[in-house]
């Protein structure tokens, strides 16, 4: 029985679904250039702290151990015990 004025529940889905995969569809592309941009960030910054006229030994040594931790992290996957 169709009400006159009132949308059906199929309606909604079809409409709700129409419009919600272009939004998931840029977010994940903003999540993902996000993410590359700040990949790229954490590359260039040591090699551009080389560089300047004041060196400050620490940080550059720091930021090359942060992201060796995390590339070795991940490769060896979680620890024992723990699921992902």
């Amino acid at each position: 029985m169709e009400i006159k004025g009132v949308t059906s529940r199929t309606q909604v889905h079809r409409l709700t679904r129409r419009l919600l995969e272009p939004v998931q569809d840029m977010l994940v592309s903003a999540v993902g250039i996000v993410l590359f941009g700040l990949m790229v960030r954490a590359i260039a910054l040591p090699f551009l702290q080389i560089f300047r006229a004041s060196l400050n030994f620490r940080e550059v040594i720091a930021e090359a151990l942060f992201s060796r931790f995390i590339v070795k992290r991940k490769q060896e996957g979680p620890p024992c015990g723990e699921r992902t």
